[in-house]
């Protein structure tokens, strides 16, 4: 497969295509997004983020209690290249699960970050959402267009500097294909699962950049933003769904 003109070091992008697995996370998922989107900068709980502002990039980062790993990665997203493109870096904070409460570091460390590549905001939940709640409803694409793309990190990664162009380069060769849902950073090497549910490997030549396959991944994750917004509206509706099956049995 050829493989975009990026210009930098032997790494992969695994270009995913979604599993079905909006009944198997169903009953995994507290809070999920709903058909009104918030058109606001910060966020109701319960509903997708759509912000008001446009930008080419939207750093996504979901965190809750490990200030020191936030911080090496916000270091890292410091030091993005954006090639004059404009990004929004928005720090999304859980709150604890029995007591409700924020990491007292976690928000200061978020808080005295400076951004020098955009606009940065930090986000602090109202209520404990978990991985579930940080991961659908901190960014909703607008309308049913691929404008704009959003890159979520967990705050125990890190990211090189060349991730966006890396990214763009992906999305402009692969973008247009219908078997396309969305890049993941990664190495040439990862597992998988295959149809017997058994953990293989999944190899890639060390000389590509792009490895394709039907695989779930969530280390550096942009998803195409109109599989995104079916992704979140199709989650929405089963859970809506379920909810009245279970209301019509009690």
């Amino acid at each position: 497969m050829q493989r975009p003109k990026t210009g930098y070091s032997k790494s992969a992008i695994i270009a995913l295509l979604f599993p079905a697995l909006v009944l198997s996370v169903l009953n995994l998922l507290k809070s999920l997004s709903s058909d009104a989107a918030v058109e606001s900068d910060s966020c109701q709980p319960g509903r997708s983020c759509l912000y008001r502002d446009k930008v080419d990039l939207r750093i996504i980062v979901m965190t809750y209690n490990r200030p020191l790993s936030l911080m090496a990665l916000l270091k890292t997203i410091d030091a993005l290249l954006l090639d004059k493109q404009s990004a929004a870096l928005e720090i999304w904070i859980d709150r604890n699960k029995t007591k409700g409460e924020v990491d007292a570091q976690t928000l200061q460390k978020a808080s005295e970050f400076k951004w020098s590549r955009g606009l940065s905001r930090v986000h602090i939940q109202k209520a404990h959402v978990g991985i579930y709640g940080q991961w659908i409803d901190t960014w909703r694409p607008h309308d049913d267009s691929d404008d704009g793309l959003a890159l979520f990190l967990e705050d125990d990664s890190s990211i090189s500097m060349y991730a966006y162009r890396w990214i763009r380069a992906v999305f402009r060769t692969y973008g247009h294909r219908r078997d396309f849902a969305g890049a993941s950073l990664t190495t040439y090497q990862r597992k998988t699962y295959s149809d017997n549910r058994r953990n293989t490997a999944l190899m890639g030549p060390k000389n590509h950049t792009v490895l394709m396959y039907k695989a779930f991944e969530t280390w550096g994750f942009a998803p195409k933003p109109k599989q995104w917004r079916k992704f979140q509206v199709g989650l929405a509706f089963c859970y809506r769904h379920v909810v009245s099956l279970a209301a019509q049995r009690r």
